[in-house]
């Protein structure tokens, strides 16, 4: 069972990884589709709906 504090460090997790591949992450401001289509772009990949939602 994931708990909120499980969640809570997994992001903060991936916020790190992120920050150490050179990305700049600023947590509290959505993303629009312009931003998710460039990430989609800067990684090669198409994200699932689910992950574009949270984004937004």
């Amino acid at each position: 069972m994931t708990t909120q504090t499980d969640g809570k460090a997994a992001f903060e997790e991936a916020i790190d990884h992120a920050k150490q591949s050179g990305m700049v992450v600023d947590g509290f401001v959505p993303g629009d589709d312009t931003d998710i289509a460039a990430l989609e772009i800067r990684l090669g990949v198409r994200l699932p709906p689910s992950y574009k939602a949270v984004v937004r």
